[in-house]
């Protein structure tokens, strides 16, 4: 997996992104400000625009500029936890001009491990964490060392998480504000993260042999 590669993962993720940019918005605007939708576009779009010229540059290197991209880009709370996700993921994968089947592995965990630490949302708590934590839990938990056999069970126990959000009451974010009331409503930043998440599950279907972890 090359920085072009990255960049063509990027591209698929910004395409689903603008899929569901109307289903985003209106959960927003039942638990937001209705501008989730607007704000995760336009901050993918603002990192394919700084990653084209970074197709023969490591992954690293695209990765980094990802992040400081989304990060100018989106002034909400979700700007600084997916730049420290890209941040934190680059640094995983330092040095590397090629990621392997190990590498991918390295990066979802400092992913997760980079939102973690700057959101602080646990898992129950209304938010993307909802999605990121289970399924990273799901992959690391997976025994096949196939790395599309971990991902599909880390797209379903995303999946699964994103449910779950409907029938909590939101504990962190804007959506906080409205308590119990937030009940019966998913969650918009989970339904972005599922469907980033799937997004990379896709991708990496199209993987001529598909990967091993070593």
């Amino acid at each position: 997996m090359t920085g072009r590669d990255v960049i063509t993962l990027l591209e698929l993720v910004a395409e689903r992104l603008r899929d569901h940019q109307d289903e985003l918005t209106a959960l927003d605007n039942q638990v937001g400000d209705g501008d989730h939708g607007v704000t995760m576009v336009q901050g993918w779009s603002a990192i394919l625009a700084a990653v084209q010229p970074l197709r023969n540059q490591p992954p690293s290197e695209v990765l980094r500029t990802a992040g400081q991209a989304f990060l100018n880009a989106v002034g909400a709370t979700v700007g600084p936890l997916y730049a420290t996700a890209f941040l934190r993921t680059a640094g995983a994968v330092d040095g590397k001009l090629s990621l392997g089947a190990d590498d991918a592995g390295h990066a979802f965990e400092a992913w997760v491990e980079g939102l973690h630490a700057r959101g602080k949302a646990d898992v129950g708590e209304k938010t993307m964490m909802d999605v990121w934590i289970p399924a990273w839990e799901a992959f690391r938990a997976q025994r096949s060392e196939d790395l599309q056999t971990k991902l599909d069970a880390a797209v379903e126990a995303g999946w699964e998480g994103f449910q779950r959000t409907e029938a909590m009451a939101a504990r962190k974010g804007r959506a906080s504000r409205l308590a119990e009331r937030s009940m019966g409503v998913a969650d918009p930043g989970a339904l972005s993260a599922y469907v980033i998440l799937a997004a990379v599950g896709d991708w990496f279907k199209t993987r001529p042999g598909g990967m091993v972890l070593t």
